[in-house]
């Protein structure tokens, strides 16, 4: 079994001290064996914001967790648009890692990590169809048994089942790419807030029945004050496993509490993947 801590929209520039200090309790006690960031690791893509989270990143390497990431719509610069233009991610390429499509193995878990931030757009963003073709081609390298997940920033299709208008067409694309070549498992997070959806029943609907789910699953704020629409700071813990029928998902997301200067398991979930 792994277990993997699942963070985003750190927004390192905005951070809660109490907040911040309460997650790196819990995971020096949950002792995840990978931590998934997907996404905002800064607000506004400052020197001293990539600072902080490069210095986030290497205490939770140096507890033996292996870290996935991504980078953010917040982690290029919003205020110089020539920056913007030319050298989006100058800054976080020198202080926390590559932008590029690239995959990470830990146990039987595939991690394809895919950059969905576009200098165009101030907010939106969506992944390419190129992004797309290097991402199936990973997902085709997994070995016999392994898990697919991808991870990326914001949130492919739509954040509920009321919001159908809001879904990009190369949302749709990518989806049904990533279906086809196998994947399980998509990590999320740009908008705040926690939800968990198949994306086979909107986005696979229509043109073929599917058998097999793709789950979105996506993260709130883990410790920025700009929470959104009364979500609290929060992240998700799993717990993948083999049965007989195949990969399960034992889901946990955790909320800040105020009043205990901590998180504590707010949902449990247990889903199918395949």
């Amino acid at each position: 079994m792994s277990t993997v801590m699942h963070l985003s929209d750190l927004h390192f520039g905005t951070e809660s001290p109490p907040v911040l200090a309460a997650l790196t309790r819990q995971l020096a006690e949950l002792s995840p064996d990978v931590v998934v960031i997907s996404g905002d690791l800064t607000q506004r893509a400052r020197r001293r914001e990539f600072r902080a989270a490069r210095r986030f990143i290497d205490a939770v390497d140096a507890a033996g967790s292996v870290v996935v990431l991504v980078p953010g719509n917040h982690d290029i610069p919003l205020f110089n648009p020539l920056a913007r233009f030319l050298w989006p991610f100058r800054r976080y390429r020198s202080i926390i890692g590559g932008t590029a499509v690239d995959m990470k193995r830990v146990n039987d878990l595939q991690f394809i990590t895919v950059n969905s931030v576009r200098r165009e757009r101030h907010a939106s963003g969506y992944i390419t169809a190129e992004r797309r073709r290097q991402v199936v081609e990973q997902v085709r390298r997994r070995g016999e048994g392994q898990l697919s997940i991808v991870v990326t920033h914001h949130p492919l299709g739509t954040t509920s089942l009321g919001e159908e208008e809001r879904v990009h067409q190369g949302d749709v694309r990518t989806c049904r790419a990533l279906h086809d070549a196998g994947v399980n498992l998509v990590m999320s997070g740009h908008v705040h807030r926690p939800f968990l959806l198949d994306a086979s029943e909107q986005l696979l609907s229509g043109e073929k029945q599917s058998d097999r789910p793709l789950w979105i699953l996506n993260a709130g704020t883990a410790v920025s004050h700009r929470v959104r629409d009364n979500y609290p700071n929060s992240f998700n813990l799993l717990n993948f496993r083999q049965s007989d029928d195949g990969w399960l998902m034992d889901l946990e997301r955790w909320d800040y509490a105020s009043a205990e200067s901590g998180f504590e398991v707010n949902m449990k979930r247990q889903v199918a993947l395949s």
